[in-house]
């Protein structure tokens, strides 16, 4: 049976970090690990997942914007944040924490979502979705790639970025390479992916570099990476049955254009880079791409309406991770 609680030992080491206005944090017991969620609003539940090197805090400014609307929910996936870091053998491949996203929206009392996921979180959006299509009334996939999927998955590897997809690879060598000092790897990482190197809050990165230096969190991170070949086969595997929900995919206009087609389908004539071209062929349903320009990585959610988020340049110098957003129809 699972249990939910506010005064575990694992809020408590979040508790630091200032919530949203109107929203609260818990823990719960589900799939065998402790999930740690923030959720507040009313209305449908949306869910949003973060992705790495992050913790649900990367959607700390878009929460209140969607509060009006939604239940919000935003969970650390196993290994990140407040939630538990079990051992490797548990599993960390995405249908894994799909259903650990899964179990924890049952607890809550709901058995349909609307489902955003970024990066790491695109993965483990898109098997829920793909498992349980029936329980995903939309799906939103923010600035990633399934792996596998080709071309873009071939082509990917070829970019000098995918170096933190192989370290992880090598056991042990990248967590002993790593502790203590998690700062400058991180922050090498976030400052080589944003459009502008200063992009991210010095506050933002401060506590992605806390929620990693806990014990175990960079092993659980690396494992996600290490579960590339399971989620492979799992992508490959969904690949041959279409979504039948409807299907956001959102790029920076900074993402280098390897190659273009067009998307055919009824409805939907739309220019695309080949990955988004490649969700269009298998997931079905009216894929719509969005492409927003003046960043690199931006992050959205899915809603009703343009509603605008904190990315004035003018205070902030560039759109990085989920710091800025712009939430679209």
């Amino acid at each position: 049976m699972s249990h939910i609680s506010t005064t575990s030992p694992v809020d408590a080491a979040c508790s630091h970090v200032s919530l949203p206005t109107g929203f609260s944090e818990a823990t719960i017991e589900v799939n065998g690990v402790t999930i740690y969620y923030v959720k507040g609003g009313t209305g449908e539940p949306l869910v949003l997942v973060h992705g790495w090197p992050q913790t649900w805090y990367e959607w700390r400014l878009v929460m209140p914007q969607l509060a009006d609307r939604y239940t919000v929910i935003a969970p650390d996936l196993r290994g990140a944040g407040g939630s538990s870091k079990p051992p490797p053998s548990a599993g960390y491949d995405a249908r894994t924490m799909a259903e650990d996203i899964r179990r924890l929206v049952q607890e809550l009392g709901f058995s349909r979502i609307r489902l955003v996921g970024h990066d790491i979180g695109l993965l483990v959006a898109y098997a829920y979705a793909a498992t349980h299509p029936a329980e995903v009334e939309r799906l939103v996939i923010l600035d990633g790639l399934l792996v596998g999927i080709e071309p873009m998955w071939s082509e990917f590897l070829k970019d000098s970025r995918s170096w933190v997809f192989g370290l992880p690879q090598v056991r042990e060598l990248p967590e002993q390479l790593t502790v203590g000092r998690e700062r400058l790897y991180l922050t090498h990482f976030l400052t080589s992916v944003a459009y502008k190197a200063d992009a991210l809050p010095a506050a933002a990165s401060d506590e992605y570099v806390r929620a990693y230096s806990q014990p175990g969190a960079m092993s659980a991170g690396f494992e996600w990476f290490r579960a590339f070949p399971t989620d492979i086969k799992q992508n490959l595997e969904s690949a041959r049955t279409k979504l039948p929900m409807p299907v956001l995919a959102h790029r920076d206009e900074t993402t280098r254009r390897r190659r273009q087609v067009a998307c055919r389908r009824p409805g939907l004539r739309r220019r695309a880079t080949a990955f988004s071209a490649r969700l269009a062929r298998f997931p079905g349903s009216p894929v719509r791409l969005r492409r927003v320009g003046a960043c690199g990585r931006l992050h959205t959610a899915d809603g009703r309406g343009d509603v605008q988020g904190p990315d004035d340049d003018r205070t902030h110098p560039a759109a990085e991770h989920a710091e800025y957003y712009r939430i679209v129809a």
